[in-house]
């Protein structure tokens, strides 16, 4: 039985992951405890905080803090570079609510590890930031977090479409561990399926095989 009180998300997601791996491994049910939000029930299985989240999509005028931005792409980095290539992924933001005035919104920032901050990629005007949502109710979301995987290097590397399978199940990992991580900061979110992939192209040159849209998340703080 797992249980949360306060323990890092990484160990929760680290569970996540080997059960991934390995679906017929009842990791639940090893008598592990694990915090990770305090007040939730004991003996709370991992299954049931799953099946009990519901999806965020609307958020307070409150501004997301730049420092707590950075914190969760620096921590996305560390945790790719434990189950895979990090070089695979490159993590791309748009930004509707931050506390920071310099920061444009009309952009999209991709992340760079060495300086540990955001940089502006592409321009575009605020009355085209609609069309880049599929479900339009994120296009409120104050922060939107897009992970972009290099497809046609994984499939090379792995051989075939299992490669497209295994970036895609780790992009989901690195998703919810910046889901977990978010919740320890005082944060709600949503990993969801991202940008319109039209959009993407126009915009970005995202092609969808050698770099490809692998999943989103956004965030903020909720009512």
């Amino acid at each position: 039985m797992i249980t949360f009180t306060n323990t890092p998300s990484h160990l929760i997601v680290d569970t996540l992951v080997e059960k991934s791996k390995n679906p017929k491994s009842n990791v639940t049910n090893q008598s592990t405890k694990l915090d990770l939000v305090p007040g939730l029930e004991n003996d709370l299985r991992l299954e049931d905080v799953f099946q009990k989240r519901t999806s965020t999509r609307f958020f307070k005028a409150d501004p997301v803090k730049y420092s707590d931005l950075l914190k969760l792409l620096q921590q996305n980095t560390s945790f790719m570079k434990s189950i895979s290539e990090p070089e695979l992924f490159q993590q791309l933001v748009i930004l509707r609510n931050i506390d920071n005035p310099a920061l444009s919104l009309e952009s999209v920032y991709q992340y760079d590890l060495e300086t540990n901050r955001i940089i502006p990629r592409f321009q575009f005007s605020e009355e085209k930031v609609h069309e880049f949502y599929l479900q339009k109710e994120f296009a409120f979301a104050p922060v939107t977090i897009v992970l972009v995987g290099k497809l046609e290097e994984s499939i090379k590397k792995n051989h075939g479409l299992s490669g497209y399978k295994d970036l895609l199940q780790k992009s989901g990992s690195i998703a919810h561990y910046a889901w977990l991580n978010a919740l320890s900061m005082g944060y709600a979110g949503t990993v969801f399926a991202g940008f319109n992939p039209n959009s993407l192209y126009q915009l970005c040159n995202i092609d969808g095989y050698r770099d490809s849209q692998m999943i989103a998340f956004s965030f903020g703080y909720s009512h």
